[in-house]
């Protein structure tokens, strides 16, 4: 099953205050069901914002349109990943193989952080983070990447640098395993190098770095396009994959497993009490555990008054 993470939403979708034109409206389907054509199953639409979120940023959902053979997490109450802590399933698998013709869309934010001061107190935000399926983080200088990798951001989910340029920092291996240890994973996106030759040059130049420093652990490749012409099918891109050091197993499973991997991730951080209990059933769980506490208590107590009963 293959999966892509990262279709950026057109710019009229980014305003909740403007309402997107039928011509952007048309074009989100095109890419939609360009991804669906291609054979993948799975995606994720990415609103990428470079301030605190809040909850105004939910409201640009609402105008995503419905299309037939396509169903989103947020209005599919089967969808529910809390469900999946409940079961103990992975419940979108599941519904991607009893649903073969449909595809899934995730909603993802990305959170670009570009000062060593910012600090948007991410791990209290909870509440505005956790509708979203996936949370991504887009560092741009070396601290802000050693302090994602270091596990000081818990509410992301993969970590996306802009391989496009020459970045201002080595990519070391020390930090970037650090992050991989931590249970994050490192996206790689091609659609930027698509068109342009000098893009392309500093993009396998980046990507090569990255799959060496990574030892090819926690990798996931996505388009990170805005337009259907931008996409490609996954046997090319595991193809692509060869010229950044990738074997093509490897690449395949930068499509599929690694994908997978994020949005269980996500699941486990969204719904699950430090990745032990789920929160849904939190409250149940200690209320059970309550009744059984005193129901052992009260049976422990029943011997020692016949011992003192014998002895008198």
């Amino acid at each position: 099953m293959f999966i892509d993470l990262n279709i950026n939403l057109p710019g009229a979708f980014t305003k909740a205050s403007v309402k997107p034109k039928p011509s952007d409206i048309d074009a989100l389907k095109k890419i939609i069901l360009m991804a669906k054509d291609l054979g993948y199953r799975i995606i994720a639409l990415n609103h990428t914002i470079d301030s605190k979120p809040s909850p105004d940023h939910l409201n640009v959902w609402e105008n995503i349109p419905e299309i037939e053979g396509v169903t989103t997490t947020w209005t599919n109450p089967q969808l529910s990943s809390s469900s999946a802590i409940v079961s103990g399933s992975d419940i979108l698998s599941s519904y991607a193989k009893n649903n073969q013709h449909e595809l899934i869309i995730l909603r993802r934010l990305t959170i670009e952080l570009t000062d060593n001061t910012q600090n948007f107190s991410l791990n209290s935000m909870a509440s505005v983070l956790n509708p979203y399926d996936i949370i991504a983080l887009r560092p741009t200088t070396e601290k802000l990447l050693q302090a994602v990798c270091s596990g000081t951001y818990q509410i992301a989910d993969l970590i996306s640098l802009d391989l496009d340029s020459r970045l201002p920092f080595y990519i070391k291996m020390k930090t970037v395993m650090q992050g991989v240890e931590s249970g994050y994973s490192f996206e790689i996106s091609y659609s930027g190098m698509i068109n342009d030759t000098s893009v392309r040059r500093q993009w396998i130049s980046n990507t090569s770095s990255l799959v060496r420093a990574t030892r090819g652990r926690g990798l996931v490749i996505s388009s990170g396009s805005s337009a259907a012409f931008d996409l490609r099918p996954p046997y090319d891109l595991t193809n692509l994959g060869t010229i950044t050091g990738m074997n093509p197993s490897l690449s395949k499973c930068c499509l599929s497993t690694g994908p997978r991997a994020v949005i269980c991730h996500a699941v486990t951080r969204r719904f699950t009490l430090k990745s032990v209990i789920g929160i849904g059933v939190a409250a149940k769980e200690a209320k059970s555990n309550d009744s059984t506490k005193r129901n052992e208590a009260t049976t422990a107590t029943r011997p020692q008054k016949k011992r003192k009963a014998n002895d008198q």
